[in-house]
């Protein structure tokens, strides 16, 4: 259950301004006006969430506690003082608001927390239920307001960004990274480089790009050197590669990361929608596979999976866009091989019945604050097994905390904070 911001994000923005153009800024909306309003709003409230962040420190240490221990839920359940509501049928709800006070973002445990109703404040919610003896369902959610931006706003965003990388030539694509968004591009030029920008336009006009992006902890460490420590750490030892199909197999979107380097490749169609990576273009459906293998090396153990194989879900609906994923099927484990010989039933557990799910996206609602959700549903059966591996994934969550996240932090916010002063030049 952890409630950190994943690295992929500063790599999305990455990502995004290597095809984003003049164009883009326009996009935020249906009029100039809106468009600048809304692109302020939406950065402004990111950049706000990561600004000096302060928890009491009874809450820092509930959260700490859950986020490291997810698979030993017992323990957490039976602990009254982590939770802010206890319902009848015996669930136990940990709820938390957060807002932007003074020069600092403030997280509060309240037990009547509200839905966000003003620019930047956020709702967070952990749930723990006990289903059986040892078995235990979490389900959290995390829901940021991020001003008047409407879902279509974010569907015209998108197709902005794949129109620019259809239509642009690739020396166009490279000189607008640092054209359109010169102040994004030199925060992240800190710690991560483009190095491969390929762009193949194919006669039916569309065109495939493949993006490289390669990071540098060591360009941050003079001035974050813990957070740079942290990266080289644990994120440079990550392996993997996913790739989303429809049920032809067909591939949509591929990525690929090898430690420090991490690898786009997708297809754009000139009116701004995905296609196909090879083959004849055609809209992209709603239902699509998320197939997947990531390893690591944690400690002195490696582990890993291969042939995760989970439906994906594309939400496209009036005042909605989200995508969701659901873990329904169990991928083959790579432990070291004591572990291995233990494993059975207790991860099968998750990807049961309906199996674990992931849902993001943004809704909006006529004259209230448009929400950035996600929300997360696992149940866990414990066992020594499920303790140990909790405890390999505990290390690497405990140690983005102190000063890691305090620079951790300080980066998103530089990272957008830079991105709302491109948007409004």
């Amino acid at each position: 259950m952890p409630r950190r911001v994943p690295f992929s994000l500063v790599l999305a923005i990455a990502c995004a301004t290597v095809i984003a153009c003049r164009d883009t800024p326009a996009a935020f909306g249906p009029t100039p006006t809106l468009a600048r309003a809304n692109a302020d709003d939406v950065t402004t409230a990111l950049a706000e969430r990561f600004t000096r962040v302060e928890r009491p420190p009874a809450l820092a240490d509930a959260i700490a506690r859950i986020t490291r221990s997810p698979f030993a839920a017992s323990k957490l359940y039976d602990d009254s003082t982590l939770w802010t509501t206890i319902h009848p049928d015996g669930e136990k709800a940990l709820l938390i608001t957060g807002s932007y006070v003074g020069d600092h973002y403030s997280f509060t445990a309240r037990a009547d927390a509200p839905p966000p109703d003003r620019l930047g404040n956020a709702r967070h919610e952990m749930r723990l239920a006990r289903i059986s003896s040892g078995v235990f369902e979490w389900n959290t959610s995390v829901a940021n307001a991020i001003g008047p931006i409407t879902a279509d706003d974010v569907g015209r965003i998108v197709q902005s960004l794949l129109a620019a990388g259809a239509r642009e030539d690739e020396p166009t694509l490279r000189a607008g990274v640092s054209a359109a968004f010169p102040r994004t591009s030199s925060v992240l030029g800190q710690f991560l480089s483009l190095d491969t920008l390929e762009r193949t336009a194919l006669e039916d006009g569309t065109a495939r790009l493949h993006i490289v992006v390669t990071m540098h902890p060591d360009g941050i460490k003079e001035r974050y050197p813990d957070y740079a420590a942290y990266l080289d750490h644990y994120i440079t030892r990550v392996r993997g590669h996913a790739t989303v199909v429809d049920t032809s197999g067909a591939p949509w979107v591929e990525v690929e990361i090898d430690r420090a380097s991490y690898a786009l490749t997708l297809r754009a169609t000139r009116e701004g929608h995905f296609a196909p990576v090879t083959g004849v273009p055609r809209p992209i459906p709603d239902s699509l596979e998320l197939r997947a293998a990531v390893s690591t090396r944690i400690s002195l153990f490696s582990v890993g999976f291969t042939d995760l194989v989970s439906p994906v879900r594309l939400v496209e609906a009036p005042h909605e866009r989200a995508w969701v994923v659901h873990f329904r099927h169990e991928p083959h484990w790579h432990f070291p091989l004591a572990v291995d010989h233990f494993i059975k039933s207790p991860l099968r557990r998750p990807f049961a019945n309906d199996g674990a799910s992931f849902r993001i996206g943004v809704a909006d609602t006529a004259g209230r604050q448009t929400l950035l959700a996600r929300a997360t549903h696992l149940t866990v059966q414990e066992s020594g097994i499920m303790r140990w591996i909790g405890g390999l994934a505990g290390n690497a969550i405990g140690a983005y905390s102190g000063a890691v996240e305090i620079e951790g932090d300080a980066v998103i916010a530089e990272t957008f904070g830079a991105l709302r002063d491109d948007l409004a030049r």
